[in-house]
C-alpha cells in the first residue's frame, strides 16, 4: 500500500491538474495520443450504432476520470452480444479480428493500425445490474464504468500502478464519490480493506 510520501505526491499532482480541461491538455501537451483517440471514439461509434452495452476499461479510460495518463492499451467490456455477432460487425467497419482466447477478443484498427482488446467482462469485475446502470458517457461520448466501479476495478488488479491511479482518481473525486456503494462494490470482491486505507490517508 502506499506510503506517506508517496500519497503526498499523488495529492500534489492531483491538485496541479484538478481545474484543467483534461482532453484539451491531453491534446497539447500529449498529441501522440490522438490517434488512439481516433480509435476509441470510433469502435464506441459502432457500439453505439449495434446498441451493446459497453464499457471503456483499460488504463487509457483514466483518462476520462479526469487523470491525464498516456497508456496504448485499449480495452473494452461488452455485454449482451457474442463475438461471433461482434466480428460480423467489426469486418464492415475496418476491425479486423486477430485472436480469441480466455473470454477476449483482440481487434485491430485497420485505419491507424491500433491494436484493442475486447472482453466479456469488466475482468476483474463481473457484469452486475448495478453496473451497467451507473455506465457513464464521456464528453467524447465514450461510455465508461462509474468512478466507484472503475476504482474498485483498479484496486481489485491489485499492482502498485493500479492502486496508484486508483488513489488518484478516488483524490480527484472525493467529495462526488457514493460512499455507501463504493464500499459495497469493494466489499463484494473483498478489497474493503484496501479501499478504507486509501480513504484514510487521502482525507
Amino acid at each position: 500500500m502506499l506510503n506517506e510520501q508517496e500519497i503526498n505526491r499523488i495529492k500534489r499532482e492531483v491538485d496541479s491538474y484538478r481545474n484543467i480541461d483534461i482532453l484539451s491538455y491531453i491534446d497539447e501537451v500529449m498529441p501522440w495520443m490522438k490517434p488512439i483517440q481516433h480509435t476509441v471514439r470510433r469502435f464506441s461509434e459502432l457500439l453505439e450504432r449495434s446498441e451493446v452495452t459497453y464499457a471503456l476499461i483499460s488504463d487509457y479510460a483514466v483518462n476520462f476520470y479526469g487523470i491525464p495518463y498516456w497508456s496504448r492499451d485499449i480495452q473494452f467490456a461488452i455485454k449482451g452480444i457474442d463475438f461471433r455477432q461482434l466480428t460480423s460487425i467489426l469486418s464492415e467497419s475496418f476491425f479486423g479480428k486477430l485472436v480469441e482466447r480466455s473470454g477476449c477478443l483482440t481487434i485491430l484498427d485497420l485505419q491507424m493500425n491500433n491494436f484493442l482488446t475486447i472482453c466479456s467482462e469488466p475482468n476483474p469485475l463481473r457484469w452486475d445490474d448495478k453496473m451497467v446502470e451507473r455506465i457513464s458517457k464521456t464528453i467524447m461520448d465514450v461510455k465508461i464504468l462509474s468512478p466507484e466501479d472503475y476504482i474498485v476495478h483498479l484496486i481489485k488488479r491489485g499492482g502498485l500502478r493500479e492502486i496508484d491511479l486508483a488513489a488518484k482518481i478516488l483524490y480527484l473525486k472525493f467529495k462526488a464519490i457514493d460512499k455507501d456503494y463504493i464500499s459495497w462494490r469493494a466489499r463484494s470482491y473483498n478489497v474493503e480493506k484496501e479501499l478504507y486505507a486509501l480513504i484514510e490517508k487521502l482525507s
